[in-house]
């Protein structure tokens, strides 16, 4: 029986392969590389917000942790946005009896409070 001859190349380099008629690279290396560049577009071929909403909300987590850490626990909304915390992102919401709503970004939260104070908490039942 005579060696079959591909007449298709190597998905990757393009050398013509032998063999099996269905063989597609012409080793591992070139198998590896094609499907890394194929995974690599296909994560660029998502939506841009997909990138920066967990990079916006780390940044929110990030500015709660620092003013946590300097044991503050009321601040000024200005003061938070001229740290560029942003508002709009958030982890999740959690409403009292009273109809107060905190807004957390994993663990730590505040509320907005009278006078345009924002009062800062730390809850690890948030987290999960």
């Amino acid at each position: 029986m005579e060696k079959q001859i591909s007449k298709t190349g190597c998905l990757e380099c393009g050398i013509v392969l032998q063999g099996r008629s269905d063989k597609r690279y012409c080793g591992d290396t070139c198998r590896t590389s094609f499907n890394n560049r194929r995974r690599m577009k296909a994560l660029s071929a998502e939506p841009e917000f997909l990138k920066t909403i967990p990079k916006i909300i780390l940044n929110n987590y990030q500015i709660l942790k620092r003013l946590r850490n300097k044991k503050l626990t009321k601040v000024k909304r200005t003061q938070l946005e001229q740290l560029k915390f942003n508002f709009k992102y958030i982890t999740s919401t959690y409403i009292t009896k009273a109809g107060d709503i905190y807004y957390f970004c994993f663990d730590l939260g505040y509320l907005h409070i009278q006078n345009d104070w924002v009062l800062l908490v730390e809850q690890e039942s948030q987290i999960m």
